[in-house]
């Protein structure tokens, strides 16, 4: 009975995957996965399975999506329960993005790997949770073109490189930050003090984290790609249309 229990909260974590906000999808399945299993199997079996690491010292699990449509998706996933990202950012919060950026392909450059979090209007599951993938290739070479661009000369500074021609990316607002590791630097914090006076409009924001090599002009480090939820199509709230679930990137790199 349990384990038939186990099993239908996964596949149900495998179909709220790919929804948006379809009446069917029970918005907790990501947390009972993390809450009623991961957690307690740790705990008493040393075992974190069905996730693939389980920190408690550090508050989250790394779990696997199930969905067959993202076959090399990883979420991380806050042990508290944290609904959305209204919870991120603010003084005295985890990063929770330096540890996921620790469970990325290692074996894959930087400049491939990217993490984000939709907007709470474009999510599923209430539980805050991390993808953490490849790139899309479009969105790779575009950073690499804005990387080389001569325009592109502050860091920690918040810019617009582009336009509708660059598609998904259109909508975003980007900052170049120097870091190896996101240790020294909480790029859902840098989203939230930059809100000014409208801070309550965090839920709305969609972020990605994309890696970046060392340049001849700056350290390696990340850009961080944040964006507004709105009704039009342009404008979708959901940054993990910028990573590539079936990581394509790595294969042409074979």
């Amino acid at each position: 009975m349990y384990l038939t229990k186990y099993i239908v909260i996964l596949l149900a974590f495998s179909l709220g995957s790919t929804a948006s906000h379809a009446d069917d999808v029970d918005p907790d399945n990501l947390w009972k996965i993390v809450s009623l299993r991961c957690v307690p199997d740790q705990k008493e079996f040393g075992s974190p399975a069905p996730c693939e690491t389980v920190d408690p010292s550090n508050g989250y699990v790394i779990l696997r999506d199930v969905s067959a449509e993202k076959p090399t998706n990883r979420l991380l996933i806050p042990t508290m329960r944290i609904v959305g990202l209204g919870g991120i950012g603010k003084e005295g919060a985890i990063n929770y993005w330096r540890f996921g950026w620790q469970a990325r392909r290692s074996v894959l450059s930087r400049d491939y790997v990217g993490m984000a979090v939709n907007s709470d209007i474009r999510r599923s599951q209430a539980q805050l949770h991390i993808h953490i993938d490849c790139l899309s290739k479009y969105v790779v070479d575009e950073l690499k073109k804005w990387e080389a661009n001569a325009k592109n000369t502050a860091t920690r500074t918040w810019q617009r490189p582009f336009d509708e021609k660059s598609g998904d990316l259109a909508p975003y607002r980007t900052m170049r930050i120097e870091s190896d590791d996101l240790s020294d630097v909480d790029p859902s914090k840098l989203v939230y003090d930059s809100l000014g006076a409208d801070k309550a409009s965090m839920p709305l924001h969609t972020i990605v984290v994309a890696g970046v090599s060392a340049s001849d002009r700056f350290k390696a480090g990340f850009y961080i790609l944040d964006s507004v939820a709105s009704e039009t199509p342009s404008n979708h709230g959901s940054g993990e249309r910028l990573l590539d679930h079936k990581c394509a990137i790595a294969a042409s790199l074979r």
